[in-house]
């Protein structure tokens, strides 16, 4: 299903959609990113907004929402799994 890592409601909408057709999250994977590769005398304040919004803010979503639709779907016991990782190669070099 689409989904905007960015947007609440979307999230929402994903995460239901998915205790109703799966029965709740065994594993997330957060594994979306972007990355500014703009000299920073070039730096667009846009750009920085779309990283922070999709690498701090849609991570942090996606957590929310997995374990606010499947947190009380476990069996006292099980545990679900979250992997939070970055497609991108070169984003911790400056």
């Amino acid at each position: 299903m689409p989904l905007d890592v960015t947007d609440d409601p979307s999230w929402a909408s994903a995460a239901a959609a998915t205790v109703t057709e799966l029965g709740g999250f065994d594993l997330l994977v957060n594994n979306a990113g972007v990355e500014i590769s703009s000299l920073i005398v070039d730096l667009d304040p846009k750009d920085v907004r779309l990283m922070l919004d999709v690498n701090v803010l849609g991570t942090s979503l996606g957590v929310k929402h997995a374990v606010m639709e499947s947190g009380a779907l476990l069996p006292p016991g099980e545990r679900g799994e979250i992997v939070i990782r970055s497609s991108l190669m070169m984003a911790g070099y400056y």
